[in-house]
């Protein structure tokens, strides 16, 4: 064919090995709150989650000087410890004032952990697309001061 005649290689999406992966992300965590009530009106509330996140992923890299696919795979451990705390104050029965603290993560997505390069010609310019395996969870600390009224038989309104 003219494309192996003129050593051009077929880099698609369809035919390229390169650009599939195996993914397997597995979380177990527990949760643990506890209530305490100063008096009626004021209340404390305090927990914690712990996540114990593991991830492995399977795809190929294509060696451009041999000419060979080769598998790579990468795996990750981590533990996230998640403690939350809130105060809330009820003045009146259907009224209640929070102020929260929470620390939260945020993953990233499995195709963006995938240690596969994939290189991509068709287009007349070569065009490379890599995942980063390295790519940690990103965690927060928030605060928010809330404010709750419930109204009969329609819900409530909240401001943030």
């Amino acid at each position: 064919s003219f494309f192996s005649a003129n050593n051009i290689a077929d880099y698609s999406a369809a035919t390229n090995p390169t650009t599939k992966y195996d993914g397997n992300e597995n979380v177990m965590s527990g949760y643990l709150m506890g209530v305490y009530e100063i008096d009626s009106v004021l209340k404390i509330i305090g927990g914690f989650r712990n996540e114990l996140t593991s991830i492995k992923i399977n795809s190929s890299r294509y060696n451009n000087v041999t000419k060979v696919v080769t598998p790579i795979s990468d795996e990750k451990r981590y533990n996230s410890f998640l403690p939350s705390l809130q105060l809330k104050y009820s003045p009146l029965s259907k009224v209640n004032i929070r102020a929260a603290y929470t620390k939260t993560l945020s993953r990233a997505n499995l195709p963006d952990l995938s240690p596969s390069e994939i290189v991509d010609v068709t287009g007349g310019q070569a065009r490379i697309t890599r995942g980063n395996p390295g790519l940690k969870p990103t965690y927060s600390n928030n605060f928010d001061l809330i404010g709750e009224l419930f109204l009969d038989n329609i819900g409530q309104i909240t401001e943030h």
